[in-house]
């Protein structure tokens, strides 16, 4: 192989280089049959390790499955073609890699699951489900319009089979994408078809974002749907309490009327994420602004490698200043929260929460004569 690589490819047509054509032949062959050999062996390990790793997450135990992961990767360049324990494994690396907070990479194998099984045989429920987490991770990192094109994209393709299980799950993700962008009566009508459909034990989480829309649009009041929230979880498990709770706080956060969900700030720790531990000292300083309250707040550390997460950390300690009554402090956090906003990527929007918030603040903040104002009052209306 050595005096191959020396030889210039024209050579080989060279009558005089036919013992190196055939020499080359031979040595394709037996690297043909040797990665055969290699895949044979590889195969039921890296199979063995995809259930291992699955096995581990089912479990909670994410470090377990991590080390596995790393040394499954090792081995699946060993076993290619095979789509069943690739899939599998980009699945898994893509749920990872969203625990850790990395949504990039997890995007990243998502889109490369979906791809796998977009062309796979007998795909629907595997294509809808990935197509879901897909969309779950793009609202995540606030890409709202490119999780709005995808669902819809796949509601469509899939739209001749049933609609229970999967497709009614994509259905209400969509939904509540829609409503994050803004669409209430789209995203409501969304939510409401797919409840229905839904299985059993997704439907008390999946109320929360119908609840979501329905405060939004002023269909019902939060003190109302805090004390029909505490009577229908009453019997719930800690997480879909954290998830209800989260969901009424961004509203009471975003109204700045955190009365009705002063007594669910235990409920958010089960969620056990930055975003709800922020969450709760928000709820916490609001109920009673103050300088101190700011301080505390602002010591909380947040990302500072996502501009996202600067521009809503910037937007939230405004808002305390503001709500503290201290003018020339809220001042210097609209002015940071209007820069960051202004570098945001194109493709990043915030959530509607933020966006609310982010405009009540310029309006109150924001020099008299600023442009900003009167975007602010259109983003409002």
């Amino acid at each position: 192989m050595e005096r191959i690589a020396r030889s210039k490819l024209g050579a080989l047509l060279d009558a005089e280089h036919g013992p190196l054509l055939l020499d080359l032949d031979r040595q394709l062959r037996r690297h043909s049959d040797l990665s055969a050999q290699l895949a044979e062996r590889a195969r039921p390990l890296l199979a063995d390790l995809v259930e291992r790793i699955d096995t581990n997450l089912r479990a909670g135990r994410i470090d377990e499955a991590e080390r596995w992961l790393g040394a499954a990767r090792q081995l699946e360049a060993l076993v290619p073609g095979d789509d069943r324990l690739q899939l599998g494994l980009d699945r898994h690396a893509a749920y990872c890699a969203f625990r850790n907070g990395d949504r990039d990479e997890s995007l990243r194998y998502q889109r490369r699951a979906l791809r796998r099984q977009l062309f796979a045989p007998d795909n629907r429920h595997e294509a809808l489900l990935h197509g879901t987490n897909l969309v779950i991770t793009f609202g995540a990192v606030c890409r709202h319009e490119e999780a709005w094109r995808v669902g819809r994209a796949l509601l469509a393709l899939y739209e001749d089979g049933p609609r229970e299980g999967e497709y009614a799950a994509l259905q209400h993700q969509v939904g509540l994408v829609e409503v994050g962008i803004g669409r209430l009566a789209d995203g409501t009508a969304r939510m409401v078809a797919a409840a229905p459909q839904l299985p059993e034990d997704r439907r008390a989480i999946a109320r929360t974002g119908l609840h979501e829309a329905w405060c939004w649009s002023g269909s019902v009041t939060l003190a109302e749907l805090a004390a029909s929230e505490r009577a229908r979880l009453a019997d719930a498990d800690a997480y879909t309490r954290g998830i209800s709770a989260a969901q009424m706080a961004r509203f009471a956060l975003a109204t700045e009327d955190v009365e009705p969900v002063a007594d669910w700030i235990d409920e958010l720790g089960a969620l056990k994420t930055v975003s709800a531990r922020l969450t709760a000292r928000r709820v916490i300083a609001l109920a009673a602004p103050s300088r101190v309250a700011l301080a505390r707040f602002e010591e909380e550390r947040v990302d500072s490698s996502s501009p996202l997460a600067g521009f809503a950390y910037a937007v939230d300690a405004c808002q305390l200043a503001r709500c503290a009554g201290l003018g020339r402090l809220a001042g210097s956090r609209w002015k940071r929260a209007d820069k960051l906003c202004k570098e945001l990527p194109p493709e990043v929007g915030p959530a509607l929460a933020t966006r609310v918030v982010h405009a009540r603040n310029t309006l109150l903040c924001a020099p008299k004569n600023a442009p900003e104002r009167e975007r602010a009052a259109t983003e409002l209306r």
